[in-house]
């Protein structure tokens, strides 16, 4: 590259090779249970592997150069973790999501109290269930939400997106007083917390009901007797 003669010329090059089982392999590792049947467009690069379907980019996944090496996303693995919830500590791909900074402290903290409080299977559905959030929310705004959550002992997927949604829309809240020894813990209506239920906020978000309600005048004319006279009885 350093040779003026060389200038405007193409050369080949390589990072290492892969047999097509690896590449099948390496695919059907990376691009989770819901992809596996598609069409899909692979193309090679010199240092990374992406995938397409369509004009979307699916999996994108870095060339490694040495033997037998793997990477793992910890995202691609979630829907099998979610109906197999004990294998998930002891994944390869959380390990991976620790050691690259995507599964954090905070991820940990919530995790531990939310198993305290549920069991450690629900405990473990609810974390996946917040993990799927990335998907569709910057991973910033979920650890935010995460961390508040914590603070407010709300322990559920649902509070954790409406926290994230908050941190997400610039809304600013009051972190709730924490309970300190020798105190008696306080409701939320007593402390002002600001962290409720998904539910909770979509009922109170609905717009309101403008439409009369329904009559049921016209299903009288049914417990009426056709042809029955003014002074007829029942029976005659």
């Amino acid at each position: 590259m350093t040779n003026d003669s060389a200038a405007g010329q193409r050369f080949l090059g390589t990072a290492g090779l892969m047999s097509l089982p690896g590449m099948a392999a390496t695919l059907k590792q990376g691009l989770g249970v819901e992809a596996r049947r598609r069409q899909l467009r692979v193309l090679l690069h010199a240092n990374d592997l992406v995938v397409y379907d369509g004009c979307s980019v699916v999996a994108h996944h870095e060339w490694l150069s040495g033997r037998g090496e793997s990477r793992l996303v910890l995202d691609h693995c979630l829907e099998a973790l979610l109906r197999k919830t004990g294998a998930f500590s002891g994944a390869n791909a959380l390990e991976q999501a620790k050691a690259a900074g995507k599964f954090t402290p905070v991820h940990e903290a919530w995790w531990t109290a939310a198993s305290a409080a549920h069991g450690e299977a629900a405990g473990t559905r609810a974390l996946i269930e917040v993990l799927l959030l990335g998907r569709h929310m910057e991973h910033e705004h979920v650890v935010a939400g995460l961390a508040a959550a914590h603070r407010a002992g709300a322990l559920t997927a649902d509070a954790v997106a409406l926290e994230a949604r908050k941190v997400a829309e610039g809304e600013s809240f009051t972190e709730p007083a924490k309970p300190t020894r020798g105190r008696s813990v306080q409701s939320q209506e007593e402390t002002d917390g600001t962290v409720t239920f998904l539910s909770d906020w979509k009922l109170s978000h609905l717009a309101p009901g403008t439409r009369p309600l329904p009559s049921v005048a016209h299903y009288d004319q049914l417990l009426q007797r056709h042809g029955r006279t003014a002074g007829e009885k029942e029976g005659s």
